[in-house]
């Protein structure tokens, strides 16, 4: 190749002191969200361009490089595993124009960053474009109750069922979620919001369950609790006394 790399947002002493990113414990429900990299500002940041599903694999669309518009390129496609970009690259394939650049073999969530330069039919190269995304871990809702698992019909005392999400435990970043509550033999959510809380006196038995999704990503897949049961029983018959 008769090009020489060059990186097209930052020089190779930026590209050695950059190191990762500062800690942040800011809940993420925007790409604004992210943290920005230690050392780089403004235009020149190197943050979260996109978010992926686990599942769904990583796919630049071939109208999103150079809009569509080239011919005779190659693109050659490169990845980092983390947000330290001053790590070694793995090549990962070429694609051509008119082509989608798909990746499916990531299998953990987490920051990455991709790297792609342009060749000609003369092995000419050109500068290397970086940019960085961010691959959202499964979700996994739990249910935890505040109140009686049982009670007779008419003495409810009320009960409150608070939602949470769980993700990998890799992942430290923390996101905001949106609930939907289920009650089994109901096609509809019966209510939203991370709480559900029943009134005393009120006939609430029945098993429950919540769907969590990704704010920033409602269109991932989304996670479904596993069934919390609260058992209404009947009372009985008044004793009849017979003389």
């Amino acid at each position: 190749m008769k090009g020489q790399f060059t990186f097209l947002k930052m020089s190779l002493v930026g590209l050695f002191l950059l190191g990762g990113f500062a800690a942040s414990s800011q809940t993420i429900s925007t790409l604004a969200d992210f943290p920005t990299a230690d050392g780089m500002a403004g235009a020149d940041a190197l943050n979260v361009k996109k978010v992926y599903c686990l599942n769904d694999g990583v796919t630049i669309p071939a109208g999103s490089i150079n809009g569509g518009t080239s011919t005779g390129l190659t693109y050659n496609w490169f990845r980092i595993d983390g947000n330290d970009h001053t790590q070694a690259a793995a090549t990962l394939s070429t694609t051509t124009d008119g082509e989608d650049f798909v990746d499916n073999s990531i299998t953990t969530p987490g920051y990455y960053i991709y790297r792609v330069s342009a060749e000609n039919a003369e092995t000419c190269e050109s500068a290397v474009t970086e940019f960085m995304v961010y691959v959202l871990p499964n979700i996994t809702p739990t249910i935890a109750l505040t109140g009686n698992d049982s009670y007779c019909v008419g003495t409810s005392a009320g009960a409150t069922l608070d939602a949470s999400a769980v993700s990998n435990p890799t992942v430290t970043e923390v996101f905001a979620y949106t609930f939907e509550w289920y009650k089994t033999g109901e096609t509809a959510p019966i209510a939203t919001g991370a709480q559900l809380t029943f009134a005393a006196g009120a006939a609430y038995g029945g098993e429950y369950t919540v769907k969590a999704k990704y704010e920033i990503a409602p269109t991932c897949a989304e996670g479904t609790s596993a069934g919390l049961t609260i058992t209404e029983t009947a009372l009985p018959t008044a004793p009849i006394i017979t003389f």
